[in-house]
């Protein structure tokens, strides 16, 4: 039928009225809503008709109307007035589409009581449908809605598969149950970016912003447009997520709904953050903060965000404030959130309230909810804690167990903050004892973030670079610190930083600013990349050649070759080992340098060492993420290296089984 609702409506109104019905249920809408043009005047009218209206049945074309304010209200996301509609009409029977949304409602509310109760009532529906393939969708659909709510990842990723699989052998059921499979949808560009499958989430979000439009679900699309936005902040597609929030910000004042505009506005706010602009993000936020009727989710996330921004201003007092709001509503909500109660555990620690045991009780949370992207945050702020205490070594042995978490993850905001707080601690020590084996080690984390600031085109690249030359000028070594202002210099020129060029360019000609310098220059980098939000660059993979492991001695524990096109003898294998142990001698005990990489023959080597052994990976070219990569070898192969194996070629060990697990994608 020709109508003025949308097509998505119009999806869920075919399956339930015929042909003729459709026609009587038009007139019916007609008569209700005063602009028929205007998708937010439909919802209002039709919402407000049913609250005011006396029903002691449900006619079919009642029940259409109770569908229509639902399924418009909730991709709106305005949760009040579906409860007024839920709180009317509850205890009438239901078409199943308004059924699944009522449980959608109350799964992201987090009442686990009612949201069993209607569980209940759609498994008992869904048993009397005659069709197994539909039957088992829905029930797997089912597990998958309540998988959030019952905070059990690893049943949502069970029942995300088992529905890809469905969708992909029986298409017709998207057509049969078109409000399930566009929530779904939504999940599943969630789940992709949770699980960083860049493919993945590529295709779903693709999939559901074509379906969105087609459908006319402005709703459903400016979600897609946030999620997609939040994607590409995160990969530093600045002017690319500009033009998406843009986007949704003016469906959602079109379609009139304030909380979908926060929402996206979110991502406005990171995008701020990213750029270190944290005193505007913060009035962005708390902008935020006063839209009317938010759901409690969104709250507590807009607090914890609040609290964090203060948190890195050093604002304490005020830091406690949000998160202590934040803390009440996650209280409510069976703490679906650990990580703020680990940060309140962490700002108690500071204010003298306890002595640790809040700090604990959130690790504890953290374990039972399976969080296991909260749990690296708290041997962080332990490690600060003890940092600011001057335990200096207590410090890095907390943050190096969360560094080893967060490389793990591959969370690279984790990364940045954690290296630079290692580079904090081991410069203390160094300042206090003149130790080469400490300042090696500062120079490790130094060079890491400078490695990830270039990498990200990132300002404080600049500030890392003047951190690392003090070192260098308190060690004499004058040349070094020239070399790196060079490259700050050109870094500046490049990027349009002219205060940072003019300074270092005067730095250059005059000498005397340049022993002005002084070691502590981590602290400052340190305070200033809490102000920022990192992300990475979405890399293409680079080509890889060559795996070595060798011991102190030079030996050769493990050899893989990546490529059949370029299988590397023993003389190119002997040869590099050879390079890399001269270049080695020449470097190391000179102010405690370490040796991250070197060209051999056109190829980019790159270099670690964990205890005893030296990881190798030759490779096309160079970029951070193939570092953490050999990390991980190391860490994963190291009880199996030390033991002094001779040399372990293709696949005829474990060791072939971690090489495949940490470079998979390549």
């Amino acid at each position: 039928m020709k109508s003025f609702l949308p097509k998505f409506l119009l999806n869920e109104i075919d399956l339930y009225l015929d042909d003729s019905q459709k026609s009587i249920f038009e007139e019916k809408v007609k008569s209700i809503v005063s602009n028929a043009s205007d998708y937010d005047t439909i919802s209002k009218d039709i919402t407000a008709f049913l609250l005011n209206e006396d029903f002691t049945d449900l006619t079919t074309y009642d029940q259409m109307l109770i569908l229509v304010s639902i399924l418009l209200n909730y991709w709106k996301k305005d949760y009040s007035l579906i409860f007024s509609i839920y709180d009317k009409f509850h205890s009438f029977d239901l078409p199943l589409s308004v059924m699944i949304c009522f449980l959608l409602f109350f799964q992201e509310s987090f009442d686990l009581t009612t949201f069993n109760l209607w569980r209940e009532k759609i498994e008992e529906y869904i048993t009397n449908i005659s069709d197994s393939t539909e039957k088992e969708f829905l029930k797997t659909a089912i597990e998958q809605f309540a998988s959030k709510l019952e905070q059990r990842p690893e049943v949502g990723y069970r029942s995300m598969n088992q529905l890809i699989r469905s969708l992909e052998e029986n298409e017709h059921i998207s057509y049969r149950y078109p409000f399930v499979f566009e929530a779904l949808e939504i999940d599943l560009i969630q789940y992709s970016n949770i699980l960083a499958d860049e493919v993945f989430s590529e295709i779903w979000i693709e999939s559901a912003r074509r379906r969105a439009e087609v459908m006319e679900n402005y709703g459903m699309l400016v979600q897609v447009n946030s999620l997609l936005a939040s994607i590409l902040v995160k990969e530093y597609h600045l002017e690319k997520a500009k033009e998406k929030i843009e986007e949704g910000l003016e469906i959602a004042k079109r379609i009139n709904s304030p909380i979908l505009a926060a929402q996206i506005e979110l991502n406005k706010a990171l995008l701020l953050k990213m750029q270190g602009k944290l005193d505007e993000a913060l009035k962005l936020y708390e902008k935020i903060a006063k839209v009317k009727n938010l759901p409690q989710t969104f709250q507590l996330d807009i607090y914890s965000k609040i609290g964090e921004i203060y948190l890195n201003k050093d604002e304490i007092v005020k830091a406690e404030e949000y998160y202590l709001k934040a803390h009440e509503i996650n209280k409510k909500l069976n703490f679906i959130n650990p990580l703020v109660e680990i940060v309140i555990g962490y700002i108690n620690l500071i204010l003298e309230k306890d002595k640790g045991e809040a700090l604990d009780e959130g690790l504890k949370i953290a374990e039972e909810q399976f969080d296991f992207s909260s749990i690296p945050y708290y041997y962080f702020y332990k490690g600060i804690y003890e940092q600011q205490r001057v335990n200096l070594s207590l410090s890095i042995e907390y943050l190096e167990q969360a560094l080893n978490s967060f490389e793990h993850q591959k969370n690279f905001e984790g990364i940045v903050y954690t290296n630079g707080a290692l580079a904090e601690s081991y410069l203390q020590i160094y300042k206090l004892l003149h130790d080469n084996k400490y300042s090696s080690r500062f120079l490790y984390y130094i060079d890491n973030l400078i490695e990830i600031l270039k990498e990200l085109n990132n300002p404080l690249y600049v500030e890392a670079i003047k951190t690392k030359a003090g070192y260098y000028l308190d060690k004499g070594l004058i040349k070094n610190a020239e070399d790196l202002f060079i490259d700050g210099i050109e870094f500046a020129r490049t990027r349009g930083l002219k205060e940072e060029e003019i300074y270092l360019k005067e730095s250059l000609t005059n000498k005397k600013n340049l022993t002005k310098i002084t070691l502590e220059g981590t602290q400052i980098l340190f305070r200033k990349i809490r102000m920022f939000s990192f992300g990475k660059h979405k890399t293409v993979p680079t080509k890889l050649y060559l795996l070595l492991a060798i011991n102190e001695a030079g030996i050769p524990l493990v050899s893989h070759s990546f490529t059949e096109e370029e299988m590397v003898d023993d003389l190119l294998v002997s040869g590099l080992i050879s390079a890399i142990i001269n270049f080695s001698s020449e470097v190391l005990g000179k102010g405690g340098e370490t040796l991250r990489s070197i060209n051999h023959e056109g190829k980019a080597v790159i270099v670690e060492k964990k205890d005893n052994v030296m990881g190798i990976l030759v490779a096309e070219d160079e970029n951070f993420e193939m570092r953490l990569e050999l990390r991980q070898f190391l860490q994963k192969a190291l009880d199996k290296l030390v033991s002094g194996l001779p040399i372990v070629r293709e696949n005829d060990s474990e060791i072939f089984s971690i090489i495949e697990e940490v470079f998979e994608r390549k």
